[in-house]
């Protein structure tokens, strides 16, 4: 095979004379600094502060969780949105409070985005969360608005037609043309974390602290790495910050996810993620259902891991 003829323009010609030299050359090769490797977790506190509809939905789930309403978690059958999942779910679950239920689509085959019949099948839930899809679905949020239930959606993915966003109750998504935040680049898993940071403050006679908890950060690193979402800013932060927790090895489905791999005993880097653990999580949905991938997540020991098919 013949290469096409082509002209390489290095932006910085000299020859690197060590390793710093190398890793200068390679930053600025991408437009980028020795500052953009900074792991600044100051700069999650400043990102959930700005992203419009945030507290507003972390408000109304409070209210759900102080006066015992039916609440459903819908994630989209991605390792984003299942993780996402998972996160909310082992939330409420350190709060005591279980009277939630979790789906997601079956596969590719029944479509993306919150299930047109979830309304009708979960009739006493008084709050819907959607993550990672939801934006757009119009008639699945408006059948559920019209049982008299509030619709929250937490997604990142982009807004080309403002007209045609779905009637939620509120749309938790940086990509929203009135939404301030200067980081538009967040995973719904790296929404979701800030989401549970500003939960947790909205319950303080729970006896919840402010700040993400260590399944939660690793499975926001996971969502965010699984999404490929570029990792500066937050990003940067969610991804070093939940990769230290992963490698403490508490999440009992990652954990498991790990085993199987080969990776136990490793220190897990962002490429362990993106090419061991995340494709495995997807696969669920591609050769089998989503739901088996989302059950692993939502498992909270190992001898429940055990048990799934």
């Amino acid at each position: 095979m013949t290469l096409p003829a082509t002209r390489w323009v290095i932006r910085n010609p000299d020859l690197p004379r060590s390793a710093d030299d190398v890793l200068a050359a390679l930053l600025a090769n991408r437009g980028l600094d020795r500052a953009s490797l900074a792991c600044r977790p100051e700069e999650l506190e400043a990102a959930s502060r700005s992203i419009r509809n945030l507290d507003a939905a972390a408000g109304r789930t409070a209210r759900a969780v102080q006066e015992g309403e039916r609440i459903v978690l819908v994630g989209d059958y991605d390792c984003d949105g299942l993780t996402s999942v998972a996160q909310l779910a082992g939330f409420l679950r350190a709060l005591g409070f279980r009277d939630f239920a979790a789906l997601t689509p079956a596969s590719r085959a029944d479509g993306y985005g919150m299930p047109l019949d979830a309304a009708r099948k979960h009739p006493d839930a008084r709050l819907f969360i959607v993550f990672d899809s939801g934006t757009f679905d119009v008639a699945a949020v408006e059948a559920a608005r019209a049982r008299g239930a509030d619709v929250i959606v937490i997604d990142h993915h982009e807004i080309s037609d403002a007209a045609s966003l779905a009637p939620a109750t509120h749309l938790v998504n940086p990509r929203h043309p009135d939404c301030p935040s200067p980081f538009k680049d967040f995973a719904t898993a790296g929404l979701t974390l800030l989401f549970l940071d500003r939960l947790g403050r909205a319950l303080p006679e729970r006896g919840m602290r402010a700040g993400p908890d260590e399944d939660a950060l690793a499975l926001a690193a996971v969502g965010t790495l699984a999404d490929m979402m570029p990792l500066r800013g937050a990003n940067r932060a969610i991804v070093a910050l939940g990769l230290e927790a992963l490698n403490r090895g508490r999440q009992p489905a990652l954990q498991a996810l790990r085993a199987v791999a080969g990776l136990a005993g490793r220190r897990l880097t962002p490429g362990h993620i993106g090419f061991q653990i995340a494709p495995r999580l997807n696969a669920a949905a591609r050769v089998a259902e989503a739901r088996i991938a989302l059950d692993l997540l939502l498992a909270e020991e190992p001898n429940e891991i055990d048990r799934l098919p």
